[in-house]
């Protein structure tokens, strides 16, 4: 297998993570008096076990051996600090002695045994529900949480480079294991201790559940790798449980309609946190249940650990007590974050949590891979940021919210007074604070998650990006597009889509380095607009994709409105006042034209995808759609080319594309060496795929 033909697997929903219950204050953690030191701002603790050397001492270029760093860290939290006003619920935790609120996370690190031969640079991936991803997208390793071995890092990019890699807990609710890394945090509180309770919304769909028959049982998250909001004492009678199939979310409409109601004798809780239905949850069919629920998790908190232990690397070489720092001070630090810690990503800086609390710049830049135009639901009450919207399901989160795009623009629904907030809002709006920003989509990201929006206004209309971002499409890549596979067949109607994102996310994130480093600014952006002719309306005659007799493109995407969320849900936090809301007014979604081959236009690519042996696309069919009208999940197509021309099928052949295997070879050195001059390659990248090409069998006889 070829290095760029490897399916990617999907971040978003790979996942068993680390949870974090809900706790008090942190008994005995510090290691200093908490009356000692006044109250006013947050403090941190370091709890380290001693460096272990890993790959065996293997010597990563000039960097030299790497060794890694674990353990946890506490993070004392001011609730008066106004920088730590915007987390919900902060002045309802519990507190210390000090008067803060304490969290813990768990904490990663790698950094070279040597740090005279550290870059004095920090890569701080924002992990994806507690697992590592960055290792398996930029230097080509299995995606592991532990990794040990030489073969577990790679070919070592990161490492060759003399980067320090930082991880650290930030989701609540995830449940341990794997050598995921957690986050415990808070439960708030009504005045005087009382529980906080408010109905919430949780769905169970086709993720959720077994393939092989119903699921008699599920904790009310969904997923047993997730703490449940339990059912608030004396209120189990007053749930209320709705079904629906599964394709009644496939209009094009942002409304969502409610489900027909279960009759509650077939179904009943289960303890606090589990739902059972008498025949069993079917696949094929999406359940919401609306629940009084109890004691909310502080989840926002998970903004401050960020913040606060990146500040920590880069500013102090002691924490509170006195212990030193794992790192020397960091000259230059970049976030990165991969779908949902991607999404966390846009959140993070819109919400000002790029300012330390001394109003320094937390990341110079941030690498954004597969958010599209979402941000996380992390900083609501009972927030939910494990799910994500799809076209069929989890369509009641308030995923998309103005702002959208990274520049500030007027937002149309203030200026009617269909709802409340800032005239003028962007996620980039803090001038000095804000990062240098890459958002890297895949064609998945336009049908599933509003990609289209980023450089448009939601009314049909290019919004321009601001100097200090760029937005590219790596095209004909499916979500994630990372785990070495092969073309399978698992849940889809068409073979899935093998290509692996890597060369391309690889040359972007080091010209993102060198932007925040060098000041070199990056490639322009490359992305479908409205002006370039290849942004257009989702319906099937505008798309051009070819008449194949096996699926056709019926313009399928998941619609998106701004939802009304209530006085006290603006600005992506506070309290949803509903779960099911309506929509004030719909967003235009659009979609890349795709050229004679069915490959979206508009972006760059990888030279799999830019030297073509297939139709590659980052959308396939649900099995039970024949019409092709319904998406499957987060996943891609690949229909390889005929090698010669059939009657049935209009697209060009190899023979025709190619002549010959000498042809191919010389194609795909043609266009890496094009890729690597306009750097969207990196040159070692560039050479791996011709070899590639040449050691492959196409058009060998």
């Amino acid at each position: 297998m070829t290095r760029d033909r490897r399916w990617g697997a999907l971040f978003a929903i790979a996942v068993s993570t680390l949870t974090v219950i809900g706790m008090g204050a942190i008994g005995g953690s510090a290691r200093i008096n908490p009356g000692s030191t006044p109250a006013g701002r947050d403090r941190i603790f370091l709890h380290l076990k001693p460096a272990e050397v890993v790959a065996g001492g293997h010597a990563f270029g000039s960097a030299g051996a790497y060794e890694r760093v674990t353990g946890t860290v506490d993070l004392w939290l001011d609730p008066l600090d106004p920088r730590n006003a915007t987390i919900t619920d902060l002045d309802k935790a519990p507190r210390n002695a000090s008067g803060l609120v304490e969290v813990r996370s768990d904490v990663d690190l790698l950094r070279p045994v040597d740090l005279s031969r550290w870059n004095q640079q920090l890569i701080f991936e924002v992990n994806n529900r507690g697992n590592k991803v960055i290792l398996n997208s930029l230097d080509e390793a299995p995606w592991i949480n532990d990794p040990q071995s030489t073969s577990d890092f790679g070919d070592g990019l990161l490492m060759k480079q003399g980067y320090a890699i930082a991880w650290a807990g930030w989701e609540g609710d995830v449940l341990p294991g794997n050598q995921r890394l957690t986050l415990r945090v808070p439960v708030a509180h009504a005045p005087g201790g009382a529980p906080l309770t408010q109905r919430i919304s949780v769905e169970f769909h086709d993720r959720y559940l077994a393939a092989d028959g119903p699921t008699p049982c599920l904790p009310l998250s969904g997923s047993a790798d997730f703490a449940s909001y339990p059912v608030a004492n004396g209120t189990a009678d007053q749930a209320e449980l709705r079904v629906r199939p599964s394709d009644t979310s496939a209009s094009q409409s942002a409304d969502l309609p409610p489900g027909a109601l279960v009759p509650h004798e077939l179904w009943s809780f289960a303890g606090a946190t589990t739902l059972c239905l008498r025949d069993g949850f079917s696949r094929g069919s999406v359940y919401e249940l609306s629940y009084v629920a109890q004691d909310p998790r502080v989840m926002g908190v998970g903004y401050a650990v960020t913040r606060d232990v990146v500040a920590f690397l880069r500013q102090r070489s002691r924490d509170d007590s006195g212990i030193t720092s794992p790192l020397g001070l960091v000259q230059h630090a970049i976030g990165a974050g991969t779908s949902s810690s991607a999404m966390y990503l846009r959140d993070f800086i819109y919400q000002g949590f790029n300012e330390d609390l001394a109003g320094r710049r937390v990341f110079d830049g941030v690498f954004i891979a597969g958010a599209g135009a979402q941000k996380l639901s992390l900083n609501y009450r009972f927030a939910q940021p494990n799910p994500f919207s799809t076209q069929h399901a989890d369509r009641f989160l308030p995923a998309v919210t103005f702002p959208f795009n990274f520049g500030v623009r007027e937002n149309p629904m203030v200026r009617l007074g269909l709802t409340g907030g800032p005239l003028q809002d962007g996620i980039l709006k803090r001038g000095s604070s804000d990062p240098l920003v890459i958002q890297v989509d895949t064609s998945t990201e336009y049908r599933q998650f509003q990609a289209s929006l980023v450089d448009t206004d939601g009314l049909g209309h290019d919004v321009a990006l601001p100097w200090n971002a760029r937005h590219y499409l790596i095209a004909g890549i499916e979500h994630g597009g990372m785990i070495f596979n092969a073309a399978v067949l698992p849940v889809c109607q068409q073979p899935m889509n093998p290509t692996y994102a890597g060369p391309a996310l690889r040359a972007l994130f080091m010209a993102l380095a060198a932007w925040v480093v060098t000041g070199q600014p990056p490639p322009p952006s490359q992305r479908p607009t409205i002006g370039n002719g290849r942004l257009t309306s989702p319906a099937e005659a505008a798309l051009g994709f070819p008449q194949l007799t096996t699926v056709r493109d019926a313009g399928a995407f998941n619609p998106a409105g701004q939802p009304e969320l209530g006085a006290a849900g603006r600005g992506n936090e506070g309290v949803l006042t509903s779960w099911h809301p309506r929509v004030i007014a719909p967003y235009r979604v659009l979609l890349p034209v795709v050229d004679a081959l069915g490959i979206d236009e508009g972006g760059i690519a990888v030279p799999a995808i830019g030297v073509p042996t297939a139709t590659a696309t980052g959308w396939n069919i649900r099995p039970a759609s024949a019409s092709g009208s319904e998406l499957c999940d987060l996943h891609g197509m690949w229909l390889p080319l005929p090698a010669r021309g059939t009657p049935n099928d209009p697209r060009p052949s190899l023979l025709a594309l190619y002549g010959s295997h000498a042809g191919y070879v010389h194609a795909v050195d043609q266009f890496s060496s094009a890729m690597a001059n306009q750097r969207w390659l990196l040159a070692d990248d560039a050479a791996a795929a011709v070899r590639d090409a040449a050691a492959s069998d196409l058009l060998v006889s």
